[in-house]
């Protein structure tokens, strides 16, 4: 059966690959207030799960993911070297894999992550 999840994502200890944790929804939608404080971001996909097995197991890979939506503050290239003039752009481009003129999040964490194209930033 096909299910539907969300992804929340944490960002910890300046760690560039999230801790993650995915829950079933009923649909493609997430009630804003049972997101966590402490999350990141999320992010949808759905997962062919057997639930004939003991315990349920999914089949294959996910499917249908969608972009990211992170809380923080969104900072354009220009604008992270114009406030943060001691933090070496290079780094931040080498994690960039997207067209064009990369764009980043600063997350509640205080990471700094490329954004994708697509991707969302809610301000907090």
């Amino acid at each position: 059966m096909n299910t539907h999840f969300v992804e929340l994502l944490f960002f910890e200890n300046f760690l560039l690959e999230p801790i993650r944790m995915a829950y079933s929804v009923k649909d493609r939608s997430i009630d804003p207030f049972s997101i966590p404080k402490e999350a990141d971001g999320y992010r949808f996909f759905d997962l062919e799960i057997d639930y004939n097995s003991n315990p349920p197991k999914p089949l294959g890979k996910p499917t249908n993911i969608s972009s990211i939506v992170y809380f923080g503050k969104f900072y354009s290239l220009d604008e992270l070297k114009k406030e943060y003039p001691y933090i070496d752009p290079r780094y931040l481009i080498i994690q960039y894999f997207g067209d064009g003129n990369p764009s980043f999040v600063k997350t509640k964490a205080g990471l700094f992550v490329p954004l994708m194209e697509g991707d969302i930033v809610i301000s907090v």
